[in-house]
């Protein structure tokens, strides 16, 4: 481009004096036709929020048969210094795998969504915020707030500096109950088994001891599955009248 503005006849035109003024502004960078401008994006960038985030209460109005649920509640950061917040959650249930020996207890992790903050959502609502389950099911689930700011982004590759570490008066969360949408299988029986409970009764003057059999109840095997609507799944047993009544 130098060249070919140097070559023209307009350089030639020019006083030698105007062509030493144009030729330093070239290389202090300031010829827009040789070095056009660009356009930076200035990021104060801090290596880790100034607050950690906080979920408020939240509830989970979860549909008849849905296999997610909305989280609805809201979440308070320090938005000018934190960028983004994932929402992660954690729990442990029972799975029935009938090819198995036995129900065992599994743990298990999601990341449920994130959430892009603005300079003033200090206070943010979890409108739009959805936990995909893939099943029906009631489970005990610890949701957390992560902070994801902007530093990692910024960095040039080749930078390995770290974010700051996580805030250590992180408030201990406490598991949420997310209900199930849709009623348990009915139990499917298997067999009975009838208990009965001895009594005895010694009798010192006729030397006489008296063992009575009486009936205490059923054992009421079930079989597997179990845990079709998830976590905390009770079995009630309900006994009808002994007479008619009118």
């Amino acid at each position: 481009m130098w060249r070919l503005l140097a070559d023209s006849a307009v350089w030639s035109a020019l006083p030698q004096g105007k062509k030493d003024e144009l030729t330093a502004a070239a290389a202090d960078g300031e010829n827009w036709m040789i070095t056009p401008w660009v356009e930076l994006t200035l990021v104060h960038a801090v290596e880790k929020p100034l607050a950690a985030p906080e979920l408020g209460p939240l509830t989970f109005p979860r549909e008849e048969g849905r296999t997610s649920t909305p989280l609805i509640g809201r979440v308070r950061s320090h938005a000018r210094s934190t960028g983004r917040i994932d929402i992660d959650a954690t729990w442990s249930e029972w799975t029935d795998d009938v090819a198995e020996d036995a129900p065992r207890r599994v743990d298990a992790h999601d990341r449920v969504g994130d959430l892009e903050l603005r300079p003033f959502d200090d206070d943010r609502s979890l409108f739009g915020i959805r936990h995909e389950f893939r099943d029906t099911r009631h489970r005990n689930v610890t949701y957390t707030p992560r902070r994801d700011h902007a530093l990692p982004r910024i960095l040039p590759p080749g930078d390995h500096r770290t974010p700051g570490a996580d805030h250590a008066h992180r408030p201990r969360l406490r598991p949420l109950a997310v209900p199930a949408s849709r009623r348990p299988e009915p139990p499917d029986v298997s067999h009975l088994v009838p208990t009965v409970r001895w009594e005895s009764a010694v009798d010192h003057a006729q030397h006489r001891v008296t063992r009575t059999r009486r009936h205490a109840g059923f054992r009421v095997h079930l079989r597997r599955p179990w845990f079709s609507s998830g976590d905390d799944e009770l079995l009630a047993v309900v006994l009808g009248s002994a007479s008619p009544t009118s």
